[in-house]
């Protein structure tokens, strides 16, 4: 269970480099995901999926421009970059939740997520800009974000863990190998008495 724990706290940098955000948001949104019944796979993929269609619409790609512009959200920031993922979805969640009309809801998702992401991110969305930074309050008042200093500690002890893990399986290995002969030498004879005895029946 704490190997667990570890693990699950160390890895988030690299699962939050991965969805393209910080471990904050990603923390954030894991949490925020559970109300929904979002699973954190299918959260993990709709951050991809945004961050690769925020990419493309910030080199000019067509129609992911069009999936941001026709709600009115920015994909460049001040400097011309593709703005952060983690803004873009704060952004996207308050226009998302502001349609009225189940149709373009879900239009507007699917162009982003594409189909199958899109309608099941529909629910997380629809907690809006409002609802994401309320359950961030909530998630940190309750302790369910680890800090990058925590983070980086729980990395290293996985790793520490990982490499005693391989030192110990490496040492059974050559002391199974240094006492196999014997094993074997004392099985040849447990198994010539065993015969013996046989024999004498």
């Amino acid at each position: 269970m704490v190997r667990g724990a570890v693990d699950a706290v160390g890895g988030l940098g690299e699962l939050a480099d991965a969805a393209g955000v910080s471990t904050d948001a990603l923390q954030t949104f894991v949490y925020a995901a559970t109300q929904v019944g979002l699973s954190n796979e299918e959260l993990l993929r709709s951050l991809q999926a945004l961050t690769r269609r925020i990419a493309d619409a910030a080199v000019g790609e067509q129609a992911a421009q069009q999936a941001f512009t026709r709600l009115g959200i920015s994909f460049r920031d001040a400097s011309g970059n593709a703005r952060a993922t983690e803004a873009v979805l704060a952004e996207l969640a308050e226009r998302i939740a502001g349609l009225t009309d189940p149709a373009e809801r879900t239009a507007a998702a699917t162009a982003v997520f594409g189909d199958r992401l899109g309608q099941r991110m529909i629910p997380f969305l629809l907690q809006g800009r409002d609802g994401l930074e309320r359950l961030t309050a909530e998630a940190l008042r309750f302790g369910a974000i680890a800090d990058a200093d925590l983070i980086a500690k729980a990395d290293e002890a996985s790793d520490k863990i990982a490499a005693l893990e391989r030192a110990f399986s490496s040492l059974a290995r050559n002391l199974l190998a240094q006492v196999a002969p014997a094993l074997s030498r004392v099985a040849d004879a447990i198994n010539r008495v065993m015969t013996g005895a046989s024999l004498v029946e």
